[in-house]
């Protein structure tokens, strides 16, 4: 009897985009997968793989999006981002709209921040537990279900092995999107990426936007050396091109967790392989570098595949 495979993909945002590399080898050597668990971005890669989308499908969506239009920037309350833009974009991608109607059993994990607790998400609308899933706490604005306030899976579970081994898989591959902390802090001292610089320009146009609003409507004027920073431009030559310390800090700190936890969490004895990518100086926002991800991922899987055939042969 062939033994059921089940593959445990990662939070690690953009790094995420690895796993359309690694489920595009898995597929080429006929490495059928049986059960999918996934976390924040990878709960939005599983939900695609699941769904019936081909590789190359995933891989021209992920080439192609105009990710700088799927950002939609608020007043913070509860998030920078409102999460509308790329919950309809999820929404349209998706050719199944629940776990029902799923090619591949998926489970989806997310965080209710009120309880502290891990959320899994195995029915019902996919579209909720993917946005859930990826709304990374201080950038997205959680998503909100009767007394539930649910943000990001890696926030409790950045890699879900225990899930998918629940699941009924009988070999288990986790996939590690870690990085070095160390490295990665060092990396952040070069070249700076397009995409982050939009972030930030696009966040304190929306704040300015308000500002100037706000003023208006209540009729209120700021002194002259004041008015000055109401201009997009002259506000970031005035902070000196530095990130959003929200954002930024959020991330960092996401990193140090997730890093911690995937490290216990591999140490599981049902493991049976790990596919760990690598990769050079890609930041967590960097969505103009799917291509080195896709490939990263590529490489990874292609070294793991002879591990994976003794292991199959071995329980057949």
């Amino acid at each position: 009897m062939k033994p059921k495979i089940g593959i445990a993909l990662s939070s690690g945002v953009v790094r995420g985009i690895s796993h359309i590399g690694i489920l595009k080898v898995l597929e080429r050597e006929k490495i059928q997968i049986d059960f999918v668990a996934g976390t924040s971005i990878g709960a939005l890669i599983g939900a695609l793989y699941c769904s019936g989308t081909t590789i190359e499908e995933m891989e021209n969506l992920v080439n192609t999006a105009k990710w700088k239009e799927l950002v939609d920037f608020t007043i913070p309350k509860t998030g920078l981002i409102e999460g509308k833009k790329i919950e309809t974009f999820i929404s349209k991608i998706l050719k199944k709209k629940t776990f029902e109607e799923l090619d591949i059993p998926l489970s989806i994990v997310a965080t209710d921040l009120n309880s502290g607790e891990k959320v899994v998400f195995s029915e019902g609308d996919i579209v909720k537990a993917v946005k859930a899933s990826i709304s990374m706490p201080g950038v997205f604005e959680p998503v909100v279900e009767e007394d539930t306030l649910l943000v990001d899976g890696g926030l409790v579970d950045p890699i879900p092995v225990d899930i998918v081994k629940s699941m009924g898989a009988d070999i288990v591959i986790a996939v590690d999107l870690t990085i070095d902390l160390k490295r990665s802090k060092e990396s952040e001292k070069k070249a700076e990426s397009t995409v982050k610089e939009f972030f930030e320009r696009e966040f304190i146009s929306t704040e300015i936007a308000f500002l100037k609003d706000f003023l208006q409507k209540n009729k209120m004027k700021l002194p002259l050396f004041m008015e000055m920073f109401l201009n997009t431009n002259n506000l970031m030559k005035a902070v000196g091109g530095e990130e959003i310390k929200i954002i930024k800090y959020t991330i960092r700190s996401l990193d140090i967790l997730g890093h911690q936890f995937a490290k216990e969490k591999l140490k599981y004895p049902y493991i049976d392989v790990i596919i760990k990518p690598e990769f050079e100086n890609i930041r967590w926002a960097e969505f103009d570098k799917t291509k080195e991800c896709i490939s990263a991922g590529v490489c990874a899987a292609e070294e793991v595949i002879p591990k994976l055939r003794k292991l199959l042969e071995k329980k057949c």
